[in-house]
């Protein structure tokens, strides 16, 4: 295993997204290699002695964008499955953009709270 430095919102936006794929994936060993993650990242965000996850408002936010963005991206292949490229499938695919730029606010204002010595850095053209 590599140890890699991180944004510390990088690891409670995984986790969050963790915590989606052990509640929706049905294949069971998919769904142990999730459980085994978030096992191991809940270890060391516990021994870092951080903030516990449910205190932080945008650990519930991240929580519910995710979601969001898991359901939006299922209609999306679903769609484009069946080849209906229409007003569903272009508001669906704006609202994904939209809401990764509501998810990339979120990470910066947690990375902001908690003193994060490393953030994310986001650029799209105007």
């Amino acid at each position: 295993m590599l140890s890699v430095p991180v944004p510390l919102s990088e690891v409670v936006d995984r986790l969050t997204i963790l915590q989606i794929k052990r509640q929706r994936i049905s294949d069971p060993q998919k769904r142990a290699r999730a459980e085994s993650w978030a096992l191991a990242l809940e270890e060391a965000w516990d021994h870092a002695g951080l903030p516990e996850l449910p205190e932080l408002p945008e650990h519930a936010a991240l929580s519910e964008v995710n979601a969001a963005l898991w359901e939006i991206e299922d209609r999306l292949r679903a769609r484009e499955a069946r080849r209906d490229f229409g007003p569903g499938f272009v508001q669906d695919a704006r609202s994904v953009y939209q809401l990764n730029d509501r998810r990339a606010r979120l990470k910066a204002e947690l990375d902001a709270r908690l003193g994060s010595g490393l953030v994310d850095v986001k650029t799209h053209p105007s």
